[in-house]
Parts: structure tokens; C-alpha cells; sequence
């Protein structure tokens, strides 16, 4: 049968590495084989989605374009609300993306058994 749906899990700072960019790369490839993909931002990974950075003065281009084209692409884009709140980011200071879900804990358990495979980017 072959892998149907996939999850991406972004968990590391957006920042310091490709992974955010390699793991959209990920997300919106296996489309083309016909997979569907789903995302998920956790633990650090939640500093991609905060609106208005300026990721210049680190060096790093900005990550705005590579989320839209995840959004632009029809992927499910889903956000784990206890990491937010973990490291005080209100949901309301995250970027406007469609597609786009805060989620908790109980609702990422059942989340979870839906995929035939979960890469932790």
C-alpha cells in the first residue's frame, strides 16, 4: 500500500541550522508522489511561526516565504499549545497562516495514529 500521509515535525530553533527550510522541502515534495503531508511545530520549533522577526542580525534569511509556501500549498500546518506557552508566546503573536492550528496535547495523541510516517525534523 505504501505510505499515504506523513507528519513533519519541526522541534529545533529555526535558526543555526537548514532544518526548517529541508523539512518544508520534505513537506511539499512527497505531495508530488501523490502523500499527503501535515506539519507539526513543538518545543523550539514554535519560534519559526512568531510574526514580525528579524532574523538578519543573525545571519539568516527570513523564514516568512518558506512558511506561505507550506500554507499556499494546502498543508496542514499545527501548532503544539503547550510549547508556546511554555515559552510565553501567545498564540496571537504567531504569523496569519491559513491552514494553520493550535493544538493541545490530548488532541497530538489521537493526531499522532494517523500517519503511516513521522520525520522529526
Amino acid at each position: 500500500m505504501g505510505v499515504r500521509r506523513i507528519l513533519v515535525v519541526f522541534d529545533k530553533s529555526p535558526y543555526g541550522s537548514i532544518s526548517l527550510v529541508e523539512g518544508i522541502r520534505l513537506a511539499t515534495g512527497v505531495t508530488a508522489a501523490d502523500v499527503e503531508s501535515v506539519v507539526l511545530f513543538m518545543d523550539d520549533g514554535v519560534f519559526a511561526l512568531v510574526e514580525n522577526q528579524d532574523s538578519s542580525s543573525l545571519g539568516f534569511p527570513p523564514t516568512e516565504g518558506n512558511l506561505e509556501f507550506l500554507s499556499v500549498n494546502g498543508i496542514q500546518i499545527n501548532v503544539l499549545q503547550e510549547s508556546l506557552i511554555s515559552r510565553g508566546i501567545p498564540a496571537k503573536n504567531l504569523r496569519k497562516l491559513t491552514n494553520m492550528k493550535v493544538i493541545n496535547l490530548t488532541e497530538l495523541a489521537i493526531i499522532l495514529l494517523q500517519f503511516d510516517a513521522i520525520f522529526s525534523i
